[in-house]
């Protein structure tokens, strides 16, 4: 295993969510590129859903690269456990 991508929705919220964590002697590979599109292509081609949102730590540029490169575009901020962290959203 190199990492963990899932698309899920948490007790805490109504929104479709989808993140992605590497282990970091696997970055730079474009795993987390190539899992995370797939999660997302299914979550809207078998399962129908119209809108998924990542948050993202600032800084991470990293994710954010994977962000835009799954067709993610950016929505602003958002608080995420008392932190405010970039907001990306498909659909």
């Amino acid at each position: 295993p190199v990492g963990s991508v899932g698309v899920f929705r948490r007790e805490t919220g109504p929104e479709v969510e989808i993140g992605w964590v590497i282990h970091r002697s696997s970055w730079g590979r474009g795993y987390a590129t190539e899992a995370a599109g797939a999660a997302l292509r299914h979550a809207v081609e078998a399962w129908g859903i119209q809108r998924v949102i990542a948050y993202i730590p600032r800084g991470n540029e990293a994710s954010v690269a994977v962000a835009a490169k799954i067709g993610m575009h950016a929505e602003g901020e958002a608080e995420f456990y008392g932190e405010w962290d970039l907001l990306y959203a498909f659909g």
